[in-house]
This record gives C-alpha cells, structure tokens and sequence, in this order.
C-alpha cells in the first residue's frame, strides 16, 4: 500500500504541472509468455469486517453484555474510503474558462463491515492548492451526494491548505433505524464543486484521509491455484459446439468471489492465479449449463479437490479436467432395395439423413446410386436402445410427370448392428402438382435441362429438353438450367424460377447462337473488333512485330484473307503468320509485320499498324540489402531472345536474367530446349542469382492471366529442371484486371515457395505520380496503363522480391529523358516519396504505401543502340541521380539493371562497369 500511495503523489504532482489535467490511474500489462492469468478478488467482494487496532470494548452496565464497538478516535473502522476507478481515493479534476472555471473533488465511503453502519466522517483534503494557492474562503462549494441514505454534507476548513467535508447520517434512535444507516458493502460518492469566477491553471490535492481514523490493516491473504484442462475434445468441440466450460469459485459464506471460462474449441489449457483471497474454504464448481450435449457421447468434468481451504500467505491447488466418454460405436445398415425404385430413375444419386428425437440431424450425407443402394452406417452417435427417424429423399421427373414422395421411417438402434429396410416409394397425388409449358426455340440436339430444388427434398431426374408439358410439386421452387452448347448462349424466358403461381404458363427457353469476337494485342496494345482487325498507330523507324489475334468467341471466326492498310510504305510488308482464314473459339494465330524504311522514308509519321514494341526488361532479386547489378542476357535461340552467342556477362553482375521464355496457348511457358545448363552453373558457382524471364514479342499475357494454374505449375518445372533461382515477369502487353494480375504472382509465390525469387520489371508508366487517376484492382485495363500496378503492388508486394523499373520506354512528369531528373522522377513515384511533388509535378498516391527500397531497383539501357536513343545518356545522368538522392530523400538506391548484356558488350562495358564501380562491387 505504501508504493502505491507513493505513486499517488508522484501522479498528483504531475497533474499539476499542466492546465486541464485530469487526474488518472495506472495500469500494469503482464509481460509473462505463459498461460497463467493472475486474477485479484477485491475486499468489497468478499464482504470482509476490518477490526481496527484502536477498537475498545466495554461492558454494557445495563446488560452485563458486551457493548457496541467504539473507537478510541473520533471515527468509525466500518467506514472507509472507497477506492476510485484511477486507483486512488479520490479523483480531481476542473474545467476552465476566462469567466467561470470549477474544480472538482469525487470522494466516497464504503461500510466495509457486516452490519448496518450510522457515520459522521470528517473527509480531509491534505494540502488542496487552486491556482498554486490555498482555496480562498470566499468559495463556498457545492456538493452532489449519491447513495442511500441521503446524507447532508457541511465544508469547513475555507482558506488553510486542508479544508474538509463532514458528511452525517440521518438522526434515528431506537430501533428500525436500519434505513438511516449505510448497508454492509454499501457506498455513498460525494462530488464536490469548488466555483470560481477566473480561469483555473492547476487544482491539486496531496492526499484524501477521514480525520482521526486509522485504516485497518491490510487483511492476510492466501492464493488459489486453478488449473482447468480438457483432453480429447479437439473432435467434439468444433463447429458449431460451443464448449467455453465455466468454473465458479465460491466463498464459504456462499458468495461467487471468482468466476473463470476454459474455451475448448480453442485451448487445452487455462490456469489461474487468484489472488487476494480471505483465508478460509472455498468450494469449485463447474456450472453444469456450460457443458453443451453432444450426441456421440459425455462430455465429463472432474474437480480435485472440489473443496479446498485457503490460508493466509500460502497458495492452494484446485485442478478441474474436462474429458469425453463416447458412446460404443454402432452400425446401422440402411437396404434401399426394398424401395422399389423405377427404372427412370436407376441413375439418380439419392440423399438420406437419420434424425433422432429432438429433430437433431445426427448422420447426414448419406447417399444411394444405382450400383450401391445398401449403405452401413457405423456412429457413436447411434445409441442402442434409442429410436431414430430416417429420411430418404423422393423422386421426381418432371418431363413424364412421374414424382415419388420421400421415405420417413423410425427404426429402433438394436445392440451393435441394426438392419433397416426401407420402405417402398409411393406415388404423389395429382392434386400435390401443377404444370407449366415449355416451348423451345432453335432445339439442339443432346440439350438437357436440369432442376434445382429450394427444399431438397427430391432427387430430381436430368431431362433431354423439348417443347411440351412439364409438372411440378406445389410446395416447392424449381430453377431450370440448360445444359451449355457450344456456340450458343441459352436463357428462360420470362423467367427461370418456377413456383405455383406459374401453373398454366409458358416458359420459354431461347438458344441464341453467339457470334465470333476477335482481340488483336500489338505490343501493350489489346482491342476487341468483330471479324476483321482493323488496326491504325504510328510506324517507328525500324520494326519486326508479330500481331496476335484470339478468338473470345464461342464459335469459329472468319479471318480476312489479307491485311490491308491505309497508306502504301515503302519497307512495309505483313505475312499471314499462323493465321489463316477461320479461327476456332479461344485460339491465337499471329500476323508477322517488317518495317525497314528507305532512308527517305526512315522518319516519317504514317498512320498503320502499331509498331515498336518496347525493349522487355527482366531482372535479378536478393533477399538482404546488399547492392545489386542485374543483366537481362539474350541468348537463346531463334524465338526465345537470340542476341547474345555466349557469356558476355560482365563479371560484377549479382544477377543474370535469362531472356526469355515464352507461352503457350494453355498458358504454359515454353523455354529454348538448347539450355545453356554449363552457362548456368558457372554463373551460380560465381555468386550470381540466376533467373528465367517470362516475356517478350512471344509472350500472350492475357492467356497467362486465364489460366494461371497452368502458368504457376509450369513456371515451377522449369525453375526445378534447370536449377534456377526464380523466375521474373516482364509483363508489359495484355489485357487484365490488376487483381488478377496480383493474384497470379501470389500464386507463384505459393508454388515457387518463400525462398525463391520473383522479381516484376513493368514500365515505369505504372506508377506515376504526376497521374492523378489509379485503377480499380477489379476493373480490366491494358496492363501498359497509367498507375495499372498500384492497385497491383498493393494486392501482391510481399509476394514480389524485386521490382525493376523501366526507365526507358515513357517520359516521366516534365523532364526530359536520361537525365538525372528523369531518373528520379521515376524512382519517387515508384517509392512514393511525399516530397517529391517538384521532380514528379504530381503528389504522392493515397493509399499506396510504395515500394520500399530493399526491393525498388532501376533500370536502364546499356546503349544508345538497345532502345530508343533518347533514354541512353551514359553513365552521367545515372551518377547524378545516385549521388543526389541521399542528399534530396535519405535514401541510398539499392542497385541498377540494364537491357543488355550483348549491347553493354558491344559498349565497351560502359554501363555495367560504371555502376559496379559505383556500387562498390
């Protein structure tokens, strides 16, 4: 109690070094990892008698009895102060303003004894400063009193530094006087107002005590240790039965001082100190209603000891265990062949469920076919000597208009193996049916119709569908569903639920054939159009493209069988490809388009199929901090890249790219089968992370996003055949949603496993801050556009290891290209910086929390010859950049990567020994 006083006082001179403070409590967290939970009984729920040190007994000279207590001082040991929610006695506080300020004083007393208790306490308040000053005698307070028995409440003391509250019980003699006297337990708060015409700077008080009273010493405590386990419940505590077990602790004078749960669908264990506990006997009880009832068994409670005594400074044990008895294990054998099912319905799968007395559903799931209409149940939950209902699904086709109502039978579990026939189906009157017409427009052959049930009651027949009457059950709703044909769409009309208020009508199911639709992706560029391309952009200088075009539809497309344009080009030519004149529904053919202009041609602006495909960057991931230079290497054969002839690979690099692989229609990848494995392995015998890049003029993004099982599993083979390290997506065409995108890349994390790397190189268009617009994560968007991988980034970043910006494909903000500007233009949208607004001429994105820079790396071409020369500057622009951004940011970039490394060699090295030697590599 002293520390705690002591920590009163500290609190109280806190408060007043500031205007407004309110006075508060403390609160202590438990550091402990374990599971046991320290529970304190305060005094007042026990109903505990304090017997004060200077209590005198005298005798009665009336009745030769013992007297009523009295104290030797003027106060009462019954009553006490009452403890505040703040953890002291009494809480301060004011309130403030120019013209009027109050400051507060709650107080309160509690009869901490066992009989009625009449009182006259004089409250101190030691060393009360208003303002830094006694409180003037020209205040007269005011006093709000709750409790019973209403007391009236007198103030003296105004002007000396402990003034004082006399609170009086209501004057009664002789007996019956119970009501003006304050009940065992009872409390009654004073709240006391101090008005003043000023503001109010500080209001403290250095303690609250009853004048010439001694608190009773503390009582003598003792500790229960309850420890509460359950075993061999993890099968009967789940779902939907609750077992949160509760156990009381009890005092001998019966009151409940303790009350504590054990949650068994959650936790096997719970234990507990509580502590605070008068000495004497305590009993443990498990509230009976907290056991739920479970149908395969007991769920049984053990307490031991069920009754312990408590002593002072001494800690006792009580453990409570909960187990289960299950019930012996019986089997039912159900034989539907009694049923007599008709032949129309000898393909129907039929549902069964058992119920016991209540209408509980105790086996569900049960299910007869054709070749198993004899079915064992084996359950605890089937107990001998108990009856049971079993209910079998009927049967209804209505094509013929047949229906069978459903088999409900009791049956009686005898011992440990029980036998139930079934009865024999019977027939549904007609006047339980109604019927609807069903008319049928352009028929196909092997169409059939399906009936879903809202009360599954029946096992329902799959008819072929055809025009004519069809008849249904009263009591129950039928959605119809069409089978699906090829080249079709198929809808009921006016509707496809059917009830009773439908009887005599007309339903009619339309099949209407769906016609071809084309997509065309160029590039990052994908349109839909109807039979024929179409297609108008600008011509670069000097181009090879493929074009591929898709089939969306679900019927063949007719192709044109040339392609024309707009305005003859001299170097221009388009060939078929793998196109030719039909398509069948989800196929891909390609158009391959060569521009090679004369030179008086070479500049000009010409409306015609888009071109100039942008350079596919991929790039290399670590999981730590250190610097990273990352190569894209072009050198597979043929289709798959095709640059690069061996290693020319600069030496520094941590991280070699392997370019590229490309896709199948399934979406698949398929990587050059000439593996440069030997290649491979000297790399990695030199520290350097290897990876495999998806992307390229070969690569169909929007198939990969369709199907991104495939893609995921096929990524996976080829990273453990060829012993890579990762895999890295240069996803800059297609057609998608952001989400989907973010998903495929989750699922490759899950397939590849947390130690593998995936890195993403996007242009860097895909996050800009000077774009004020970003996409819905669900809304599909060409993957090219602006700010397309915010929604990305933040559905999918802990999934990502590195992200390579492209800084050489797009502008950024108002500067100009392979400047050091430029460069930070990009890293700071990427980054999100929040003061970055001058370099990006845009704010920082809501919502986006940026890429960090452990995973943000830049990119860049090795020369003016391995993309569009205007975004080759050199090394200069590269240094500029890092040496500026600790100075403008904080921070440091982590590293580069460049698209080559057949253009760095063919550069003298230029670019990549710069930046290793930047880096410090």
């Amino acid at each position: 109690m002293n520390n705690n006083k002591t920590l009163w006082s500290l609190l109280a001179s806190i408060c007043a070094l500031g205007a407004g403070c309110t006075s508060g409590g403390s609160s202590n967290s438990n550091g402990n990892n374990t599971n046991t939970q320290t529970i304190y009984v305060p005094e007042e729920s026990q109903v505990r008698t304090p017997v004060s040190a200077k209590t005198i007994f005298t005798k009665n000279t009336a009745g030769n009895g013992l007297q009523k207590a009295l104290l030797a001082s003027t106060g009462n040991s019954c009553i006490q102060l009452t403890t505040q929610n703040n953890g002291q006695n009494y809480i301060e506080s004011y309130t403030s303003s120019q013209w009027w300020s109050s400051a507060y004083v709650t107080v309160g007393i509690t009869n901490t004894c066992s009989t009625p208790q009449a009182f006259s306490p004089q409250i101190v308040f030691n060393n009360a400063q208003l303002n830094g000053a006694n409180i003037p005698t020209s205040i007269s307070p005011s006093a709000s009193v709750s409790g019973s028995p209403w007391s009236p409440v007198t103030y003296s003391g105004g002007g000396t530094s402990n003034p004082s509250l006399t609170i009086t019980s209501p004057t009664c003699t002789g007996s019956g006087c119970s009501w003006a006297q304050l009940a065992p337990g009872a409390q009654i708060t004073i709240t006391t107002n101090f008005g003043i015409s000023e503001s109010i700077s500080s209001f403290t008080i250095g303690s609250v005590e009853i004048a010439g009273a001694t608190p009773p010493p503390p009582a003598t405590t003792g500790t229960l240790a309850l420890n509460l386990s359950a075993s061999g419940l993890s099968s009967v505590c789940s779902g939907a039965t609750n077992c949160n077990f509760q156990v009381n602790v009890v005092s001998q004078s019966n009151q409940v001082v303790a009350t504590e749960y054990l949650n068994a669908n959650t936790s096997s264990t719970a234990n507990y100190n509580i502590i605070n506990l008068a000495p004497g006997n305590y009993s443990v009880n498990v509230v009976a209603s907290s056991i739920p009832s479970v149908t395969t068994g007991t769920i049984t409670s053990n307490v031991s000891p069920a009754s312990t005594n408590v002593t002072a400074g001494a800690t006792t044990t009580s453990n409570v265990s909960f187990g289960f008895t299950s019930n012996p294990i019986n089997q039912v054998t159900l034989d539907l062949n009694t049923a007599n099912i008709p032949a129309q319905f000898a393909n129907n799968t039929v549902y069964a469920q058992i119920l016991d007395s209540s209408g509980a559903t105790v086996v569900t799931g049960i299910q007869f076919t054709k070749s198993a209409l004899t079915q064992t149940i084996s359950s605890s939950a089937l107990v001998s000597g108990q009856t049971y209902t079993l209910q079998i699904q009927g049967l209804a086709d209505p094509k013929s208009g047949v229906y069978y109502s459903p088999i409900i039978e009791s049956f009686v579990v005898n011992g440990s193996s029980t036998t139930v026939n079934s009865n024999a189906y019977q027939i549904v009157p007609n006047d339980k049916l109604y019927t609807v017409n069903l008319a049928v427009q352009n028929p196909q052959a092997g169409q059939t119709v399906a009936y879903g049930s809202d009360t599954n009651y029946y096992s329902y027949a799959t008819d072929s569908i055809s025009s004519g009457s069809y008849t249904f059950l009263s009591n129950d709703t039928i959605t119809l569903t069409p089978s699906a044909v090829a080249g079709y769409s198929s809808s009921f009309s006016p509707t496809n639920t059917l009830t009773s208020a439908n009887a005599g009508q007309t339903v009619t199911l339309v099949n209407t054939q769906a016609t071809s639709t084309l997509q065309y992706c160029v590039d990052s560029l994908c349109q839909a159009q109807l039979t024929t391309l179409g297609v108008a952009a600008n011509i670069g200088e000097t181009n090879t493209q493929t074009i591929f075009v898709q089939n969306l539809g679900s019927v063949a497309a007719t192709l044109p069988t040339a392609v024309s344009y707009t305005t003859a080009v001299s170097g221009l030519s388009v060939t078929p490809g793998t196109c030719g004149s039909s398509l069948a529904p989800g196929a891909i053919c390609s158009l391959n388009v060569t521009y090679a202009p004369s030179s008086a041609t070479a500049k000009s602006s010409t409306t015609m199929i888009y071109d100039s495909a942008p350079l596919l960057i991929n790039y290399g991931i670590t999981n730590n901090t250190s610097k990273i230079m990352g190569e894209y290497w072009c050198g597979f054969t043929n289709d798959y890249c095709g640059q690069s002839a061996g290693n020319d690979v600069n030496a520094a690099a941590t991280h070699v790219i392997m370019a590229f692989a490309n896709t199948n229609q399934s979406g698949s990848i398929a990587v050059d089968p000439v593996f440069p494995t030997s290649l491979v392995q000297s790399w990695q015998n030199s520290g350097k992370v290897v990876t495999l890049s998806v992307g390229g003029a070969n690569v169909s993004w929007t198939t990969v996003f369709a199907n991104t099982n495939t893609f995921a599993l096929s990524v996976q083979q080829a990273v453990a055949q060829y012993n890579l390290s990762g895999v890295d997506l240069d996803i800059e065409n297609g057609t998608a949603t952001p989400q989907q995108v973010a998903d495929a890349i989750n699922l490759l994390r899950q397939y590849l496993g947390e130690s593998a790397v995936i890195t993403i190189a996007p242009q860097n268009v895909g996050v800009a801050q000077n774009v004020s617009s970003v996409p819905s994560a669900t809304a599909s968007n060409a993957v090219g556009a602006w700010n397309f991988f915010v929604p990305v980034l933040q559905n999918s970043l802990n999934s990502i290891s590195l992200v390579y910006q492209q800084d050489y494909n797009n502008g950024c903000g108002y500067t100009n290209p392979a400047t050091t500007e430029f460069f930070e233009c990009n890293y700071a949208s990427w980054a999100n910086l929040a003061n970055a607004s001058t370099v990006t001429g845009g704010n920082q994105i809501s919502g986006f929390v940026g890429v960090p820079v452990s995973k943000l790396i830049v990119g860049t071409i090795a020369s003016s010859s391995a993309g569009g020369a205007s975004y080759y500057g050199g090394m200069a622009p590269l240094q500029g950049f890092y040496t500026a951004m600790p100075t403008s940011y904080g921070i440091t970039p982590r590293g580069f990567m460049f698209w080559d490394s057949n253009w760095d060699s063919l550069n003298n090295y230029t670019i990549s020994n710069g930046i290793s030697t930047m880096l410090g590599l």
